[in-house]
């Protein structure tokens, strides 16, 4: 490939981390070479980029190899720097480019700068070159392009594999649904025929096992023997008791429930006058009524349903000593 030497400004160079396949930059050597940088002006070595020009003419150059020699320049104060630069044709381009480059360096990569390298050839275009079926890697062709050991290229490769497996695994069970044969499973999958048994075999345990729990979930049981519902006591049990909710609520029932608001009890005091006080404290009591119905301080299931206007029509036919009795009884006064 033919290389242009040039020099660019380093504000223009695009840093793009999905070409940068180290799992970090090492500060220690870009201080290094700032220093050398500083004493010589140059580096022995230029840095290469990779340049793609898009539709609209715009150019942008990707680091293929020499991010810590542009980054040392970088702090030693230059703002331009002298680059070998390779003509591609896109952004992937220039991904296999900066993969090639990385894959020779001085530098080893690691098996997690490895891991990076494969993940990108998975999600590139350019995928089935490196595979030998629809759901696995040419180990041979995968590390020829990494040119790493075996040792490495293996667990380099876990991750992917497992998501290869994952892939598959579903891809069978959806063409089982389907009513596909085993066999033709196989063949569109590109797997063998014991593959495709196997999967076929933990899916069906899989659903198996699943229906027997939610069967045991929807079976009812009693709280204590575990034993199932009855579902005519059920029935006898969720049925409101018709009676007591048709009937108005009597003062010694009303007198069971203690009231939730302190300020509507009355302090029966030697000056309080039953004549002038009584129909004030009466309004306050139905009204107190009112706000227990509205939020449901008396429920219906426990408690029978309160008439309010029975009730008050009930109080107001009552004689005075008669009404203090009933305020009493339903602790608004004491």
């Amino acid at each position: 490939m033919t290389k242009t030497t040039m020099t660019v400004a380093i504000a223009d160079i695009t840093f793009e981390r999905a070409l940068q396949f180290r799992t970090y930059t090492d500060a220690t050597h870009v201080a290094d070479l700032a220093s050398v940088w500083e004493t010589d002006g140059k580096f022995q070595e230029r840095p290469v980029l990779s340049r793609v020009v898009d539709e609209e003419g715009n150019v942008k150059y990707y680091v293929k190899d020499g991010t810590h020699r542009i980054l040392g320049a970088k702090e030693a104060g230059a703002e331009e720097i002298e680059v070998d630069v390779v003509e591609v044709e896109d952004f992937e381009g220039a991904l296999f480019e900066a993969i090639d480059v990385n894959t020779r360096h001085g530098k080893a990569a690691t098996v997690d700068d490895l891991k990076l390298i494969i993940r990108a050839v998975k999600d590139s275009s350019r995928v089935d070159e490196f595979k030998k079926s629809r759901f696995a890697w040419d180990k041979n062709k995968l590390r020829a392009l990494l040119k790493c050991s075996p040792r490495k290229f293996e667990r380099a490769i876990v991750d992917t594999n497992a998501e290869f497996d994952l892939e598959r695994d579903y891809e069978i069970q959806k063409l089982y649904e389907t009513g596909m044969s085993q066999v033709s499973i196989a063949k569109e999958v590109e797997c063998s025929r014991r593959t495709v048994q196997n999967v076929i075999a933990a899916y069906e345990e899989n659903k198996a096992a699943t229906f027997s729990q939610m069967a045991e979930m929807s079976t009812p049981e009693d709280e204590l023997g575990g034993q199932p519902a009855d579902f005519d006591q059920m029935a006898k049990n969720s049925t409101p008791n018709e009676d007591l909710e048709d009937q108005p609520a009597t003062f010694s029932q009303m007198a069971e429930k203690s009231t939730p608001w302190d300020d509507d009890v009355i302090e029966l005091t030697d000056d309080y006058d039953f004549e002038d006080d009584v129909a004030e404290d009466v309004d306050n009591l139905i009204s107190s009524l009112c706000r227990q119905e509205e939020l449901n301080v008396v429920k219906h299931t426990a408690t029978p349903k309160v008439d309010i206007d029975q009730w008050a029509a009930m109080f107001f036919s009552m004689s005075s000593e008669e009404q203090t009795k009933a305020l009493a009884a339903i602790n608004v006064i004491k």
